[in-house]
């Protein structure tokens, strides 16, 4: 894990935070340039993917990606243990 974690930071799309609490953690949370790289893969896997939702109407999947959207921005704030 920590080789492949290394990569990531190498490539700029994590980062190690020391926990503030148990010196003996090291947090990883993704960089700007990381949620972008993100954002555009699950773009791309959405449009990929896009058959799995040929039957829904423009509506519902306007209203899936809103709550979508909502979900992963309240994980972003939960705070890690």
């Amino acid at each position: 894990m920590t080789t492949r974690i290394d990569r990531l930071a190498e490539l700029g799309l994590v980062e190690r935070i020391p926990d503030l609490v148990d010196r003996r953690l090291v947090r990883v949370r993704l960089t700007r340039h990381g949620r972008a790289v993100q954002d555009d893969a699950l773009g791309s896997l959405v449009e990929y993917r896009s058959g799995l939702f040929a039957d829904l109407s423009e509506g519902e999947i306007d209203g899936l990606s809103s709550l979508l959207r909502i979900v992963l921005l309240r994980l972003e704030q939960i705070p890690p243990d």
